[in-house]
């Protein structure tokens, strides 16, 4: 009795380590990335002092859609659907709103690996002419 249970226990154990042998395995599976998404450019006006200083806001309010579409200041899995989607309306309100805008805006996505800290890619996904 003695013995099978002591081969059991060997199997057992034999069994966990092997399992925590391949979970520390250096295959790209288990990467984690996080996207972070940011809205950058220039905007100003070509016609009042009041649409100039409204201008200044433009990136504010792509920033402000981008952190609800993606609820928060980042996302761990890839969200350029919600996010143009959210910037488009932008879009149509500031050109409703002040026809005198010029420049761009970009929206551009991050990605990061949590492995090794550093940054894998930055892609612009959109951009957004004022004329």
């Amino acid at each position: 009795m003695k013995s099978t249970l002591r081969n059991w226990l060997f199997l057992v154990c034999a069994l966990v380590t092997l399992i925590g042998v391949s979970a520390c395995s250096d295959d790209d599976e288990g990467t984690t990335y996080v996207y972070t998404y940011t809205a950058g450019g220039e905007v100003s006006s070509s016609g009042s002092i009041e649409g100039g200083l409204s201008a200044l806001t433009a990136i504010t309010d792509y920033t402000a859609a981008i952190q609800q579409a993606i609820g928060g200041s980042y996302a761990t899995e890839l969200c350029d659907e919600k996010v143009i989607t959210a910037c488009e309306a932008v879009y149509a309100t500031h050109r409703a709103n002040h026809p005198e805008w010029v420049g761009e805006i970009h929206i551009s996505r991050g990605q990061y690996d949590l492995s090794t800290g550093e940054t894998s890619s930055s892609t612009t996904i959109q951009t957004y002419t004022y004329e």
